[in-house]
């Protein structure tokens, strides 16, 4: 009657180079497209924007330093609001928009600007 065919090695052989030949080639593809992935040919060199640092604050509050153009700018995120905290145009000089009359205007550097608000925020959160 009918007989089943039965597989040897070198077909089995075959069929795993195969099938590991398309997975390493799906696998390139993969890596390719996380590559490209929003690069735009001239833009992408030329950023203008940059997320220079992040600090999470609380679940959905942040701090942000950006650098646009020759400036960096501190952002305070939240879900309903984005406010500017400083603006920096070199290391040494920094400037607060219309700060509040208990905010003296600081000469720091971006990173003990942002350690000092961190400190802040920290404490008032162990106060209440």
């Amino acid at each position: 009657m009918g007989q089943t065919p039965h597989l040897g090695l070198t077909d089995w052989l075959s069929f795993a180079g195969s099938f590991l030949l398309v997975i390493a080639m799906l696998l390139a593809l993969l890596h390719l497209l996380r590559r490209l992935r929003g690069a735009t040919p001239g833009r992408a060199r030329h950023k203008v924007i940059r997320v220079l640092e992040s600090q999470s604050l609380g679940p959905r509050q942040r701090v942000v330093l950006i650098q646009a153009h020759d400036r960096q700018l501190l952002l305070g995120l939240s879900p309903s609001e984005v406010s500017l905290l400083a603006t920096f145009d070199d290391e040494n000089e920094a400037t607060e928009p219309a700060p509040p009359s208990e905010r003296r205007p600081s000469t720091a550097t971006p990173g003990k600007m942002l350690q000092g608000l961190l400190e802040q925020i920290r404490q008032q959160r162990g106060a209440a």
